[in-house]
């Protein structure tokens, strides 16, 4: 906000107070300061797709133009309380209503205070860096591609938490070593829709470790993220439509652990940008281990940047998977068994070639063509081969 036009809005509001003295000025100048400790950001991304086939993957779209899924803002407020104590509020808000998230609501609130010019510490809800771009995943703007890659950033359960992050900058010659270590919470909806009660489960040990190291056109990233499946197992039993016992998925995993280790690489010198990134989740108990991989590359033509992105997702613990490896027997009359991770093995991959073109400074058109593929194998041996194509085009805003 631009001062002469704050003082232009305070000095129309106290004229036309009855009890406007001379002390005006005073008055003006000490609302001026406040609003000066107030900044008010956000953005706005709106993005229409078609695909060739019907929902295989691309579950939001079908062969009819869809405007309203991938269709979302958000606006961040922050306050400076003081010059070590900052407040940040970060609302977000969707075009359309999703499962497990409400159309409009806080995405991100917390209090920053700064220990030392190399150590700040953090508390309220806060996102988990458990990717490269965790921090802006969501502003459209702020990325090269139309849409974050769906294979590695799609984990709704490691998205924020309810904690305390501290972060402390390391000098080392050019470049900088950022170390940021968290502890949270996080509520579980899933858990609770799957639940045979109302109870609201709480995912109470999100933790990890994560290190960032730039210098110059360089970014390097590595971490560790870990947490556990909320509940037990009793929680999660029902009466199927036979009499039988059965276990939902949910309670099969609960307690088991999950360990996220990440890798990452940036490169932006102005005309190329490179990114890479590797995510590994490995679990101690039912949950099948993923590996995730993406890599792309950007050349910049002026206001216009063309780009390729590869992604690939694969299970790396598939000779653990048998017909009768991942069961629950009930402990009913007839010890009814039911079955998980009925799928072997699976690859999926999506390549994706699009374009951006910065309007201006703070506005971007982007057209993107995702080819995506998907092999799975059952435990049974049968293997099935689903592929799909879509188009998307999107403009994407920071204000």
């Amino acid at each position: 906000m631009r001062k002469s036009f704050k003082y232009s809005v305070i000095t129309s509001f106290l004229l036309m107070q009855s009890g406007f003295t001379a002390s005006a000025n005073t008055q003006i100048d000490e609302l001026a300061a406040a609003l000066d400790k107030v900044k008010i950001s956000g953005y706005l991304n709106l993005t229409a797709g078609t695909a060739k086939k019907e929902n295989t993957f691309f579950r939001a779209y079908d062969t009819k133009i869809n405007a309203t899924s991938e269709t979302w803002g958000g606006v961040q407020i922050d306050f400076k309380a003081s010059e070590k104590l900052d407040f940040t509020l970060l609302t977000k808000f969707f075009a359309e209503s999703r499962p497990y998230d409400d159309s409009f609501g806080v995405d991100l609130a917390y209090l920053s205070y700064k220990l030392s010019d190399q150590t700040k510490l953090r508390g309220g809800i806060l996102r988990v860096p458990l990717y490269k771009d965790s921090d802006y995943k969501d502003t459209g703007f702020a990325h090269l591609w139309l849409r974050t890659p769906e294979l590695i950033y799609a984990n709704n359960k490691v998205q924020r938490h309810t904690g305390i992050e501290i972060l402390h900058d390391i000098y080392l010659g050019d470049g900088t070593v950022q170390v940021q270590a968290f502890y949270g919470q996080n509520e579980d909806p899933r858990a609770k829709a799957a639940a045979n009660n109302n109870k609201t489960y709480t995912i109470d040990d999100i933790m990890g470790v994560h290190a960032t190291y730039s210098i110059d056109e360089h970014l390097f990233k590595l971490g560790a993220t870990t947490r556990t499946e909320p509940g037990d197992l009793s929680d999660f039993t029902y009466t199927d439509s036979q009499g039988n016992e059965r276990l939902e998925e949910e309670g099969y995993y609960a307690g088991d652990r999950q360990t996220f280790y990440s890798l990452g690489y940036g490169f932006d010198d102005g005309l190329w940008k490179v990114d890479a990134e590797a995510i590994f989740e490995i679990t101690t108990g039912g949950r099948q281990d993923n590996g995730k991989y993406y890599a792309s590359v950007g050349y910049r033509f002026g206001d216009i940047t063309p780009y390729v992105m590869y992604q690939y997702r694969e299970t790396l613990d598939d000779s653990e998977r048998g017909l009768n490896v991942d069961t629950y027997v009930a402990d009913d009359e007839k010890n009814t068994v039911t079955r998980f991770n009925l799928q072997k093995s699976f690859q999926q991959s999506i390549l994706s070639i699009g374009s951006r073109y910065d309007i201006s400074s703070n506005l971007a058109f982007k057209a993107q063509v995702d080819s995506y593929e998907h092999t799975s194998t059952g435990v049974n041996g049968n293997t099935r081969d689903i592929d799909n194509l879509l188009y998307s085009v999107s403009l994407q805003a920071v204000f």
